[in-house]
């Protein structure tokens, strides 16, 4: 259908005899006639052959980094199977570092196991730390529990009792001495013994006494100062322990937390350096690189065949860069022409110029085929811009190669119906032609005029003539 297209769209473009408006010189002469025609436009441009059907190949890593060396590689222009094999990289340095990750993921792993039992036995001694520590604690609070209820009461009544008992013990000292003194003075007769016993018992009372004072103060003081202080030790000694146990809780907690962060830390680098090592294993099958398809091998990329590229030579020791397309699988007796198109062509072409095509390796025949331009320019050296242009050719194209020159005939819709003179009729410069009109009378004089499409050697005029006059071909004319 597409072939049909285009042959049908041929005929309406292809160039009329100029018999159907051809300006003529005359006898008496040298001049030409505006007439009325069809004006037959085309442009040349020159191209070359791309692929068809191309399948760009390249190395998209995901984890190796190093140089490509090609090691072999199958001559330009092979053709080839799917599934055949391309190439061959040298793959030291890539089996060097799997063996290198491999050995690092086994260290790793075992560090990861190392600090998982590390993290289990710290975790049994932390808890027992935190358990003994909390006991401990509980011990404490009961034995302040039962000093204050128990032993402080239980010492006060022991003081007391011997308070009593030491009062008692005044008390009956007291009666005693009374009771001498009595009955020593009822007995006239007082001997030095009785003397000695009076003075003894009174100096057993002082002595008594003056232990009733010390106690008392004693017990004042115990009860003013060393007991309060006695507590309070024993509570700042509580406090202190639940401060330790609180604290303990805290390290233990941060522990855990370190040692869970570095344990995660570990997990995370063998997973990466697990997927890391797949990537690489998986890497290490592309240096081998095999046809994705049936056809002609091609070094380079397709566009390295347009017009201005260059493609690339490979040879045992080339060096590949990644992320780029080194090698294409073509179309064997498929080509495509590309072109550049120059800026000032382009708003004349439609969405499919037909063109027609010549070889330089086959001149003698002609392929027809449509022409597309890509919306946004190419810059050249010198500040010129071209648009790039790629000509599908109908049909098969046997014998024609990527990288074949060739030359294009562009062609145009024609302005029909047109006045058309000859190019060297006119004179001036671009955007103020003029030419040597016949005027009334057989004279020739200066006439300015506006110019359109030119095509064959033809141009239209626009303004400024009309049909059937006759222009000089010669400038000196008068």
């Amino acid at each position: 259908m597409r072939a049909l297209s285009i042959l049908a769209f041929l005929p309406f473009l292809a160039f009329p005899a100029f018999s159907q408006g051809k300006p003529a010189a005359s006898k008496a002469g040298p001049f030409v006639t505006v007439r009325k025609g069809d004006l037959p436009r085309a442009f040349a441009l020159p191209g070359r052959f791309v692929p068809a059907g191309a399948r760009p190949i390249s190395l998209w890593f995901k984890a190796y980094q190093g140089e490509l060396v090609l090691t072999w590689v199958l001559p330009q222009g092979t053709a080839v199977a799917k599934g055949s094999v391309l190439a061959r990289i040298d793959a030291r340095g890539i089996d060097k570092q799997i063996r290198d990750l491999a050995r690092q993921k086994k260290a790793l792993a075992l560090s990861l196991a190392k600090a998982q039992a590390e993290d289990r036995l710290s975790r049994e001694s932390e808890a027992r730390q935190v358990e003994a520590a909390a006991r401990d604690l509980d011990r404490a609070r009961v034995a302040f529990r039962m000093w204050e209820k128990v032993e402080l009461p239980l010492s006060h009544r022991s003081e007391e009792l011997q308070a009593k008992m030491l009062a008692d013990r005044i008390q009956d000292q007291k009666d005693e001495l009374e009771q001498l003194e009595k009955m020593y003075r009822q007995d006239e007769l007082v001997d030095e013994t009785e003397e000695i016993v009076l003075k003894r018992a009174r100096r057993n009372l002082a002595r008594t006494l003056e232990s009733q004072a010390i106690q008392k103060a004693k017990m004042k003081h115990e009860r003013d100062y060393t007991e309060p202080l006695e507590k309070k030790k024993k509570e700042e000694a509580l406090r202190e322990m639940e401060r330790k146990l609180a604290q303990l809780k805290v390290r233990v907690k941060l522990a855990q937390a370190q040692r869970k962060a570095d344990l995660d830390k570990l997990r995370a680098q063998l997973s990466d350096l697990a997927v890391k090592l797949a990537d690489l294993q998986k890497d290490r099958r592309l240096f081998e690189l095999r046809a994705p398809a049936a056809g002609l091998l091609l070094y380079g990329s397709p566009q390295a065949y347009r017009p201005g590229g260059t493609p690339p030579v490979y040879r045992r020791g080339s060096r590949l860069t990644p992320r780029t397309a080194l090698f294409t699988i073509a179309a064997p007796d498929k080509v495509r022409l590309a072109l550049d198109v120059p800026e000032d062509k382009v708003q004349d072409l439609k969405e499919r110029t037909a063109v027609e095509i010549r070889a330089l390796a086959a001149p003698s025949r002609k392929y027809l085929g449509a022409l597309r331009v890509e919306r946004f320019p190419r810059s050249l050296p010198g500040g010129k811009q071209v648009f790039r242009g790629l000509v599908e050719i109908e049909g098969k194209t046997p014998g024609l190669l990527p990288g074949m020159r060739a030359k294009a005939r562009v062609l145009l819709k024609p302005v029909k119906g047109a006045l058309l003179l000859p190019k060297t009729a006119l004179f001036g410069s671009e955007g103020h032609w003029f030419c040597y009109a016949e005027k009334a009378g057989g004279a020739f004089e200066k006439v300015p005029v506006r110019t359109g499409p030119s095509g064959g050697g033809m141009v239209v005029i626009a303004k400024g003539l009309t049909a059937g006059q006759k222009v000089l071909l010669r400038k000196e004319a008068k």
